[in-house]
């Protein structure tokens, strides 16, 4: 319990700092779509960065805004693995 306080101390702290960060993975993403820079480097940034983004806000509590992330996170979760396969 002391640890999740802490964690929810850091995130208040933090919080637009992380969502920058968020946001920029998923830019970082849609740029290496656009661009065809790399084959597999967009999904690995468009994972991360909308899984962060849903688990953000996970912990403030806006699951209908965290689902929509959670979707697309999945999605991009599916296409990364695809390419493996």
């Amino acid at each position: 319990l002391f640890r999740s306080i802490k964690a929810m101390g850091f995130l208040k702290k933090h919080l637009a700092t992380i969502k920058w960060i968020c946001t920029f993975l998923m830019f970082c993403g849609a740029l290496t779509t656009s661009l065809h820079l790399h084959p597999w480097f967009n999904f690995v940034f468009l994972t991360v960065g909308n899984g962060a983004w849903a688990i953000i806000l996970l912990r403030m509590q806006e699951y209908a805004a965290a689902s929509v992330f959670i979707v697309m996170c999945t999605t991009w979760l599916v296409g990364l693995v695809n390419y493996f396969i």
